[in-house]
């Protein structure tokens, strides 16, 4: 397999024209993927075959990545149209690098439905720049909202009374906000980030969160209790001991809210990560 690709690395590095360099790509088991990139592979491999030559990874990479966007587009069981270059090469440029995972699959889901006249329509040149900002992990908690509208998540809220010149106050601090049990549930490489993905994701406008409670999902915000039970034992009893302590009332609360994907969000979901 990296054999195949190597040598048409080397052939092109020889000066072979580049419309051999296509042949073989056909030749090497890629006839959909061949004919669907027939106009942008060059513009992509062309300024990188100096890489490509040196760095075996990275073909193997590109080449691990286009057999599976090969099987994708054998999985539709009709002909590809040729991507067109304002995305295909952008995607390109990226499945050259990336291996094999959640990001490099959702990118392959990208270009697969930019190869076909009656799904191009869904993939927006702002998906590729929103994928390039995404983690691994962040691909992950994404891939697991594929059929939801909508997720249950909890604050932690702690409520008291401060005594001022000209009154008494209420205050409310939040030690533990936006508590989902993605880090709980999935397979994250780094749970510990959960609180940076969760941002980010907003940041880009797949996600928002709404100050509200979800109807009928009593079970699901009290499994959210249970994964946390131990945060929330620990600040209820600092809120208890800071009553005592300073002779004013703390009370910790939980919050019901709800973490919503956006319609942004959705058309998102179903372009890269969607079969």
């Amino acid at each position: 397999m990296e054999g195949k690709i190597t040598t048409i690395v080397d052939k092109a590095l020889d000066k072979i024209p580049v419309d051999k360099v296509y042949e073989d790509l056909a030749q090497a088991g890629l006839q959909k993927a061949g004919r669907a990139l027939a106009d942008i592979i060059e513009v992509v491999t062309l300024p990188l075959l100096p890489l490509l030559h040196a760095k075996k990874r990275v073909v193997v990479y590109l080449d691990s990545n286009l057999r599976q966007y090969e099987e994708k587009l054998n999985e539709k069981r009709k002909e590809p149209s040729k991507v067109p270059a304002f995305l295909g090469v952008p995607i390109l440029q990226k499945l050259t690098f990336l291996s094999q995972g959640e990001l490099a699959e959702a990118f392959i889901n990208l270009l697969t439905n930019a190869s076909f006249d009656d799904s191009i329509h869904k993939v927006h040149p702002a998906f590729i720049s929103t994928l390039s900002d995404l983690s691994r992990d962040e691909a992950v908690i994404l891939q697991s909202l594929k059929t939801k509208k909508s997720i249950p998540c909890i604050d932690m809220e702690v409520h008291f009374m401060e005594q001022h010149d000209a009154g008494r106050y209420a205050f409310t601090r939040t030690p533990l906000s936006r508590l989902t049990g993605f880090e709980k549930t999935l397979a994250l490489h780094f749970p510990n980030n959960i609180e940076l993905y969760l941002r980010n994701l907003e940041r880009l406008g797949i996600f928002a969160f709404r100050n509200d409670a979800l109807a009928n999902r009593d079970d699901d915000y009290r499994q959210l209790e249970d994964y946390y039970s131990e945060d929330i034992g620990t600040m209820k009893d600092i809120a208890a001991q800071q009553s005592e302590k300073e002779g004013r009332q703390f009370e910790a609360k939980i919050v019901r809210l709800i973490f919503e994907i956006t319609p942004f969000g959705r058309d998102f979901i179903q372009a890269c990560l969607s079969d």
